[in-house]
């Protein structure tokens, strides 16, 4: 039988918690276990109270834990309906345990430059300019060349352009190739995406 986790976090400003000039090394590393997880079909689901309220007021045991000892509780992880963790997420050893996916260990495997390196892409990918000059300063401070920090650069470029390419090839094929065919679009006016 699989075993089902859900993970109920504090608020934060986005999704993931990984924003912002500063990433915290341990919300990095259980969005990576998590993504590593799910791509292995484990039923898995984080909740942040900011971005799922539904879920923290749904789900009994979260609601009851939530009103009895306060948002500084989280994160707690579920298994199977049973806590199993409260007030740390849990180690890839702990989710190794769970879900029998062998996870690399807690232990920081990463120096601190190649962080650097990854905050850059990051910032790149999400188009923040303050988090790029401070990850890029930080780079800096820990001895990074400006050619290294600009290889970071250049495949978060390339990573981040993959997905505008794939849309401009669409929008190419249905303008170009198939003039005549309008029903290939699943967005419509005042029903769908626009």
């Amino acid at each position: 039988m699989n075993n089902k986790i859900r993970i109920y976090e504090p608020g934060m400003c986005c999704p993931t918690g990984l924003c912002g000039p500063s990433i915290d090394p341990e919300t990095m590393r259980i969005t990576t276990a998590i993504n590593t997880l799910e791509k292995n079909n484990i039923d898995i689901k984080r909740f942040n109270l900011t971005s799922n309220p539904d879920e923290f007021v749904n789900n009994k045991i979260i609601n009851d834990l939530l009103v009895k000892e306060g948002e500084e509780i989280f994160p707690v992880t579920l298994v199977n309906d049973e806590i199993v963790k409260k007030g740390n997420y849990p180690t890839n050893e702990e989710l190794t345990e769970w879900t029998k996916i062998q996870l690399v260990s807690s232990k920081d495997t990463l120096d601190e430059k190649t962080k650097e390196f990854v905050a850059i892409g990051a910032a790149i990918g999400s188009n923040c300019e303050m988090c790029f000059k401070y990850h890029y300063n930080e780079a800096k401070k820990l001895g990074a060349s400006k050619e290294e920090i600009w290889q970071a650069v250049e495949k978060a470029k390339a990573v981040k352009e993959t997905p505008a390419k794939s849309i401009l090839a669409l929008a190419e094929k249905i303008c170009l190739d198939k003039p005549d065919d309008d029903n290939n679009s699943g967005c419509t006016p005042g029903g769908g995406c626009c």
